[in-house]
């Protein structure tokens, strides 16, 4: 059965999963979901923030010299080498196409100075009127209370 004429019948399918949304996208009118608002992780959500932050900074081709934080990121990576120089926009392909979680720090460090690139993720999210999601770093490695509900994730690729 194909997701369009479930939703023009509005016979959904029983879709195994713990939450997903199905919003239209003219109206954001919700059409189905299954815990909608249960707060997720945030995962790649915050590389997208992460990436948007960059790509608005005016910053793209500013030159970033890889520092050894940038290095030591656990999980996904580009394989950044210390004393590297990389533009914001070529980290950013690499934040975006293999969830560098080393671009993610190179790309933050740069336009924050001062580490308080969380307080513009959530700034950013506010301006979105994401106003249920919650970042804490540029990478969305795991922490306890960095969430954000499906609701908030299907409305920015909307808006």
């Amino acid at each position: 059965m194909c997701i369009r004429d479930s939703i023009q019948s509005n016979a959904f399918p029983d879709i195994n999963c713990s939450s997903y949304i199905v919003m239209n996208a003219k109206t954001k009118e919700v059409l189905a979901g299954k815990n909608i608002n249960l707060k997720r992780s945030v995962a790649s959500i915050s590389k997208i923030m992460t990436a948007i932050l960059a790509l608005e900074s005016g910053e793209i081709f500013d030159m970033v010299t890889i520092e050894d934080k940038d290095t030591k990121m656990e999980g996904s990576s580009i394989y950044l080498k210390l004393g590297d120089k990389i533009s914001i926009l070529d980290l950013t392909y690499g934040l975006l196409l293999r969830s560098g979680n080393d671009a993610a720090s190179a790309i933050s460090r740069h336009i924050e100075k001062n580490d308080n690139f969380a307080l513009k993720m959530n700034e950013k999210a506010q301006e979105l009127n994401l106003s249920d999601s919650t970042f804490n770093n540029p990478s969305g490695l795991d922490i306890d209370d960095e969430a954000v509900s499906y609701t908030h994730l299907t409305l920015p690729t909307i808006l």
